[in-house]
């Protein structure tokens, strides 16, 4: 065992399709004012077009921190609704 009390090579589970939707819509409501102050206050995606939609804006307004969480989000989302 390493320090942080996991087995060496072992990855966390994955993330489910449910959880990646309810970080991208925690995402929305945390970058509000910052990147999405043209979208009505409250808005939560009712599907994944939508939540792309978001992410693309996000995007193009964030800080590096917030891109970076956009994209792999992004990336995750687009994977995981790819297997079903």
């Amino acid at each position: 065992m390493t320090g942080g009390g996991t087995l060496r090579g072992m990855e966390p589970p994955a993330p489910t399709l449910e959880e990646v939707r309810a970080a991208i819509d925690r995402l929305v409501t945390d970058q509000h004012v910052s990147c999405l102050w043209f979208v009505r206050r409250g808005f939560t995606p009712a599907n994944d077009a939508q939540r792309l939609a978001l992410l693309r804006s996000i995007e193009a307004r964030a800080d590096r921190d917030a891109y970076i969480r956009t994209r792999e989000l992004r990336d995750l989302l687009l994977r995981l609704s790819s297997e079903m």
